[in-house]
């Protein structure tokens, strides 16, 4: 999943107030978000969360809900993750966010791929996805992915430790571009 962590202390300066059911801060737009265990939250987090909740945003709790405000004891917070989607596990929170995915990266076997991490972000026309390994030693074997993408485009592969572009390995159908690359 593309994701972002976000600072509640930069989201007072931040946040925007659009009006829709999009969390906007700074340049972004989020169509979810993701709490973690939390013992407080900031008044000012918890207001932005309760009009993206009022809005039809998606908010999902993971683990269990803040019980301060401010750090005083204060049940909104506790309210807010009742009416949202609460989630006990990562596993069951991967598959409440499957329909937010926005990139897909399969492995050899056809599995979503647990082992790489990637962030996708728009420049211009352009659209950049960045591809690392969590967990890849030097003497294991470069695997395909299949990455799909929605939308049609022109893909060139950058190899950040060498230096050099290349055309990749991809093709374009129903508004999709599936790039496969060895990993």
């Amino acid at each position: 999943m593309n994701f972002d962590f976000i600072s509640e202390s930069l989201l007072p300066e931040l946040y925007k107030d659009e009006g829709d059911d999009l969390m906007h801060v700074g340049p972004m737009a989020y169509d979810a978000v993701i709490l973690p265990n939390m013992t407080t939250i900031r008044g000012t987090t918890l207001n932005a969360l309760e009009r993206l909740h009022r809005r039809g945003g998606k908010i999902y709790f993971l683990g269990y809900a803040p019980s301060l405000v401010d750090a005083l004891p204060h049940d909104r917070a506790e309210r807010l993750a009742m009416e949202s989607v609460y989630v006990q596990d990562l596993d069951a929170l991967c598959v409440q966010l499957e329909k937010h995915r926005a990139v897909s990266i399969e492995n050899e076997a056809g599995e979503q791929a647990d082992n790489l991490l990637y962030q996708l972000r728009q420049d211009g026309q352009d659209q950049w996805l960045f591809l690392c390994h969590v967990n890849k030693t030097d003497t294991e074997e470069a695997e395909i992915n299949k990455i799909t993408l929605p939308g049609c485009y022109s893909v060139e592969a950058c190899d950040t430790l060498n230096g050099k572009t290349e055309q990749a390995v991809y093709q374009t159908t129903d508004n999709q571009t599936i790039v496969f690359c060895s990993l």
